[in-house]
């Protein structure tokens, strides 16, 4: 989104914004997909040849996502790329000139790859020109109601609906450490929206989140009893029940948050925690 606001912003508004992400493609095929290719560069190329991802955002942005993930032989060919503004595409004699801004991003510790040897350390002075932090959405809580409204207001167009979202959802959502970033939540947001059957989401339509499936792991794993030889079975099923919502009380301090922790319904969390006086 950054990046495109930055294309959006500039004197290349009305020119292309070209993404590609380097993790996604595989490796055999990326240097093509970048770089094009020329008539008869391999067996299956097309007699016309191809244009590349670079050639196709000729005068624009050419966003690289996940720059980290470039394979180190193709590398040394971004470098002539932004040093000489020249690349030659695959089986081709004579290199082609564009102009191209290009913007990069990643989750990765490049330093630590330069040190392993997965990064080159030339490209990676040539690319940070300019060098912007953005901090993970885990610390940006105040962001996250603004980007899920904007995502529901995205896939509200793509299918044709008119959702909104309730602001006990929108707390359950703040609630998650989001360890995917903007597109876990991107993620969470369509598939919430597909599978949601009201117009109105609450947070009994949040899929499970993974801190969620991760905590009803630890409480089972953490929550072991000694049953004594005079407990019966209700009993020992009650003990356990208790033990369960206290941790997640202590943690969450809301019914709607427990309810999502232990995939129960809202109103099942609300009864339970009333019969163990374990709510204010």
């Amino acid at each position: 989104a950054l990046a495109r606001h930055i294309h959006n912003n500039s004197n290349r508004a009305g020119k292309p914004f070209v993404t590609i992400n380097c993790g996604s493609i595989p490796e055999n095929l990326i240097e093509s997909e970048l770089f094009g290719y020329a008539s008869g560069a391999f067996t299956s190329a097309s007699k016309k040849g191809k244009p590349g991802q670079v050639e196709l955002a000729d005068g624009g942005t050419l966003f690289l996502d996940e720059i980290g993930l470039l394979p180190y032989n193709l590398q040394s060919k971004f470098l002539q790329l932004i040093q000489e503004k020249t690349y030659t595409p695959v089986g081709a004699l004579k290199s082609k000139t564009v102009d191209v801004r290009i913007i990069s991003a990643t989750n990765e510790n490049l330093k630590n790859f330069i040190k392993e040897k997965k990064f080159r350390e030339d490209l990676y002075y040539r690319l940070r020109v300019i060098e912007l932090f953005i901090p993970p959405l885990r610390e940006r809580e105040d962001a996250i109601e603004m980007l899920a409204k904007n995502f529901l207001e995205k896939y509200n167009k793509k299918f044709g609906k008119t959702k909104s979202i309730t602001s006990t959802a929108i707390s359950i959502l703040k609630g998650y450490s989001w360890p995917g970033n903007i597109r876990e939540l991107q993620y969470v947001m369509e598939r919430t929206i597909i599978t949601s059957s009201n117009d109105v989401i609450t947070s009994e339509d949040i899929p499970p989140l993974h801190d969620a499936e991760s905590y009803r792991e630890t409480c089972t794993n953490e929550s072991s009893m000694t049953i004594v030889e005079t407990q019966n079975f209700n009993a020992a099923v009650e003990e356990f029940e208790k033990k369960l919502l206290l941790r997640a009380y202590e943690k969450y301090k809301s019914s709607y948050k427990v309810a999502d922790a232990l995939g129960i319904t809202q109103t099942k969390a609300y009864r339970l925690l009333r019969k163990y006086n374990i709510s204010s």
